[in-house]
C-alpha cells in the first residue's frame, strides 16, 4: 500500500440537489408514500423537476396508488 496525492492544478464546483417527495392520503394526516432522489450536476431546475415528477408518478403508479 502506498500513499498517492494528485494536484491538478484547478478547483472544480460540483451542485448536489436532493428532493424528497412525501405523498399523503386525502384527509392529509396520513402519510402514504415517501421518496428520495439526488441528482448531480443538473443542467438546469427544469431538468430535476421534469424527471423527478415523472418517476414519482411512475413509481406511484406501479404501487397502485394512482391510476
Amino acid at each position: 500500500m502506498w500513499a498517492a496525492y494528485h494536484d491538478p492544478g484547478y478547483l472544480t464546483a460540483e451542485v448536489a440537489v436532493r428532493v424528497e417527495t412525501a405523498f399523503y392520503g386525502v384527509d392529509k394526516t396520513e402519510l402514504v408514500w415517501t421518496g428520495y432522489s439526488q441528482t448531480l450536476n443538473p443542467s438546469s431546475a427544469q431538468v430535476v423537476i421534469d424527471d423527478v415528477a415523472r418517476l414519482v408518478v411512475q413509481e406511484l403508479t406501479r404501487e397502485r396508488l394512482v391510476r
